[in-house]
């Protein structure tokens, strides 16, 4: 294997991990609002308090958040034109998925041909 496709194969698995992350992330989201008939904010206040207790004091608000973003970033994006396009990826990673705004996201969906 050449230098060059282990690195697209490894940009590929580490946006993979995002994606899952953020299906989680979702799946907690849903399971909360069902459970405690929370809306989705304060799900999402309740999933970060919890996640900041369970934490080491070196990762702060900020990083989660950022960390959070990332993957939910990834979960928006292949969630809706396909998780199994996450493989046809050769010059993104996963801080680039990050980077994208929500309007971004939606432009890349809505642009995105049909399988």
């Amino acid at each position: 294997m050449r230098f060059e496709e282990g690195t697209i194969k490894e940009c590929q698995g580490e946006i993979q991990r995002w994606f899952n992350c953020g299906k989680e992330h979702e799946n907690r989201i849903e399971q909360i609002r069902t459970r405690d008939t929370l809306s989705k904010k304060q799900a999402t206040i309740k999933i970060y308090k919890d996640l900041e207790s369970d934490l080491p004091s070196s990762i702060n608000r900020l990083k989660l958040y950022r960390r959070v973003r990332k993957a939910r970033s990834a979960y928006m994006l292949f969630n809706q034109i396909g998780e199994d396009k996450i493989v046809r990826l050769k010059s993104y990673n996963a801080n680039s998925i990050a980077r994208l705004t929500r309007a971004q996201i939606a432009w890349i969906v809505n642009n995105f041909p049909s399988s």
